[in-house]
């Protein structure tokens, strides 16, 4: 069999990652030709990892995705008669990582179904009201057979094809409709991977499969990938996350694939919040059992400026001093002197150069662990709050010896893991203040990122899941929070994970066994009286998204009751979730310049420009954070009165 190859890659920072190399690896060889397409000018980093294995590479803009990509390829680059010279394509992306079967051992299966054309997924029939779906082949890998690709219909859906300018309209466009389209010229079709246990016949219940059952996909339905996308899902309302660390772990135990190569990517192009959520990075750790982890190459870093605090602090650190280097920072020489008198190591705050010093020689350290004390006062609220914060950071992070080496047992056997932090307290005046801090602190921890040149993924709506002063970190990342004088930045509660993820390493949340039973029973009591609060004021609710909404209810209503026409700015998925408790929309808003349709269940879609300033009127701005950001300024150059879900 004699097979052309079009392989499509895109990267934000056009770097090329080791997991590229193994799939161009294993599609090389099946492919007599291979072809890379790099959606890009140029690439700065990995591009041996392209050029070990392709026959040819070529850049281009990033225009029309990667089906813009195909394309050119198909069209252009190699064109129908170079490509007429081949028996079969192969058209995949760089969306996966994989494979974890052989793809000699895929191509070997699908040659005996005779297929006109395959893909190793695909999606069932579903219903939305008046619209229906088609089952159609996922478009991520597309095999084309000699009948189909020699074809003048194939050619011409190629030819005719534009360069959309949104992902939206690839897959409403492309994905969904090229199954059917070929199909009704008489080809047929097949699926690698065996979708049908989680198809229904109910077509409401259909979905993308990859999406949330990768372990299941990957362990029993013969699926060689892990797509890379949905890794950014906010899957939440279906609870799925188990997947994901169900599914690493698999690949990691039952194939010969480098999850490494996983882990690079993922940290690399990806928030650290969507990491922590969906890998559910919070690791319970026991007090007492001991990890066969027995080095001491540890040390604890601890500053302290209140007086009475100093019992509780020494109720740790007696715990632990003898085994362990314990180095106490004060600015207050009083102070100082009394925990030397307590046979702990002190510097003085106010020696620059003998603190920097200090700190430069605890780097040398395998892990650090660093503390501070509390108020424990009554001053400013009850002293049992105090020391119930005080509680859920130092124990957390130092309760005992036996505790302190089962963490750097995790450290040890998760290379990628760089940074240990607490949960965020969640009573008292610390509920909800992740949330707070992150909208106030959120401009100026992105400019300190760019400042520093920190390599990572930050964005006002991926909120951080603490905002402790107080970590376990490796010696290595230390060093760099040195290097680049963030370690006495006011930020450093949001900043030490992004420097972490620059260097390739994720952030995780630490509990002890004992903290953790606390916080489970009070978060679920938490979640239990905002439910029951929800039912008494809007009514029976059902799901997360539900008390969303409900929550929301009652301002969108007060705020609709107020104009005499509604507009809704967007179309896409929040539009969707909100559109019932919007009463009599007027119409939908696009932005001027984006694709849109016609009409939305029957209602106008405009662009901005078009809308009167005169009149009356209103907007539900449906749009995620990220893009509420970019509209609300021109919503309020126009004076358009406005409310954002």
């Amino acid at each position: 069999m004699k097979r052309l190859c079009i392989y499509l890659v895109y990267d934000k920072e056009n770097i090329v990652d080791r997991y590229i190399a193994y799939m161009l690896r294993e599609l090389k060889s099946c492919a007599e030709y291979l072809v890379v397409v790099y959606n890009g000018e140029s690439i700065q980093r990995g591009k041996e990892s392209i050029t070990s294995y392709a026959d040819a590479l070529f850049y281009r803009k990033n225009i029309g995705y990667d089906v813009g990509g195909f394309k050119e390829a198909l069209c252009s680059f190699l064109g129908w008669e170079k490509v007429d010279g081949y028996d079969e394509l192969i058209l995949a992306n760089d969306s996966m990582f994989g494979p974890f079967l052989s793809m000699e051992q895929i191509f070997s299966e699908m040659e005996k179904g005779g297929f006109d054309f395959w893909g190793i997924t695909k999606h069932g029939t579903k219903k939305e009201k008046e619209a229906v779906i088609y089952e159609h082949i996922q478009s991520y890998f597309l095999v084309i057979g000699e009948r189909l690709l020699h074809a003048a219909e194939f050619k011409e859906y190629w030819s005719e094809m534009p360069y959309y300018s949104n992902f939206n309209e690839v897959v409403c466009k492309h994905e969904m409709l090229f199954t059917k389209h070929f199909c009704d010229w008489g080809y047929r079709y097949g699926c690698f991977a065996d979708m049908a246990p989680n198809d229904s016949e109910n077509c409401i219940n259909n979905y993308a499969q990859y999406i949330f059952l990768q372990y299941e996909l990957i362990k029993k339905r013969h699926f060689p990938f892990l797509k890379k996308k949905p890794v950014t899902f906010d899957t939440l309302d279906m609870q799925t996350q188990e997947n994901w660390r169900q599914a690493i772990d698999y690949i990691a135990q039952n194939t010969d694939y480098d999850v490494d190569m996983i882990w690079e990517n993922l940290i690399r192009t990806t928030d650290i919040s969507d990491l922590q959520r969906s890998f559910h990075l919070e690791y319970i750790v026991p007090e007492k059992w001991t990890s066969p982890y027995r080095e001491s190459h540890a040390a604890i870093l601890v500053f302290v400026k209140h007086i009475r605090s100093k019992e509780y602090v020494l109720d740790y650190l007696d715990a632990v001093k003898e085994t362990y280097r314990v180095v106490v920072c004060s600015s207050d020489k009083d102070l100082a002197e009394e925990y030397r008198r307590n046979g702990y190591e002190c510097f003085p705050m106010e020696n620059g150069s003998s603190r920097q010093g200090m700190l430069t020689e605890l780097a040398e350290y395998a892990y650090v662990c660093i503390l501070q004390d509390y108020d424990m006062t009554s001053d400013t609220m009850f002293s049992c709050t105090r020391k119930s914060f005080f509680y859920s950071i130092w124990h957390n992070l130092l309760a005992g010896t036996t505790y302190m080496e089962n963490v750097m047992d995790q450290f040890e056997r998760e290379k990628r893991l760089g940074v240990l932090v607490p949960p965020i307290p969640n009573f008292a005046e610390y509920f909800g203040k992740a949330v707070r801090e992150w909208e106030i602190n959120f401009d100026d921890v992105k400019r300190v990122v760019e400042e520093k040149q920190i390599h990572c993924r930050i964005s006002k709506d991926k909120r951080p899941f603490s905002i402790s002063e107080c970590a376990w970190v490796r010696g290595e990342i230390l060093k760099e929070i040195l290097k680049k004088d963030l370690f006495w930045n006011k930020r450093r509660p949001f900043i030490w994970t992004y420097v972490a993820q620059g260097m390739g390493f994720y952030t995780g949340i630490i509990e002890s066994d004992r903290y953790a039973s606390l916080n489970e029973i009070n978060l679920q009591n938490y979640l239990q009286q905002i439910v029951a609060q929800v039912n008494r004021q809007y009514g029976e609710i059902h799901s997360f998204m539900d008390l969303q909404r409900q929550i929301f209810k009652g301002k969108l209503s007060e705020f609709c009751n107020r104009h005499d026409k509604i507009y809704v700015y967007g179309t896409g998925y929040k539009a969707k979730q909100y559109k019932k408790l919007i009463p009599d929309i007027e119409a939908y808003i696009v932005s001027d310049g984006q694709p849109k349709d016609e009409s939305v269940d029957g209602k106008p879609v405009f662009y901005l420009s078009e809308i009167p300033e005169k009149g009356d009127l209103g907007i539900v701005v449906c749009l995620n954070e990220k893009n509420q950001e970019e509209v609300i300024p021109v919503l309020d150059r126009r004076r358009f009165p406005y409310l954002c879900i």
